[in-house]
């Protein structure tokens, strides 16, 4: 992988890097479902099924690598980037002194 020039290349080549995070991220999330990433353990009458990997921490990757593929293709067709700036509102009666008030 060659060293981007410019940042939309830059771009190009995270946002490949993602697909293939993403792609190999929704295998496992398959293979977890299916079963395949499961360990039972059995002694006597009692048996413990194990998973390798939580299927809601892998949901939640997967959601946060699609919501950064949608951020970079945005910007490469030429939207505006997202604002993710948070406000807080400070009520009044947080900033007067009680003797003032």
């Amino acid at each position: 992988m060659a060293f981007p020039k410019t940042y939309r290349e830059k771009l190009e080549q995270d946002l490949e890097q993602l697909w293939k995070i993403r792609e190999s991220l929704y295998t496992a999330i398959l293979e977890l479902s299916a079963g395949q990433m499961t360990a039972s353990y059995s002694l006597g009458n009692r048996s413990v099924t194990k998973s390798r990997a939580s299927l809601g921490d892998m949901k939640k990757g997967l959601r946060e690598i699609e919501a950064q593929i949608e951020e970079i293709l945005a910007i490469l067709n030429g939207r505006p980037i997202r604002n993710t700036a948070t406000y807080t509102y400070l009520s009044p009666s947080f900033c007067i002194p009680p003797f003032l008030g």
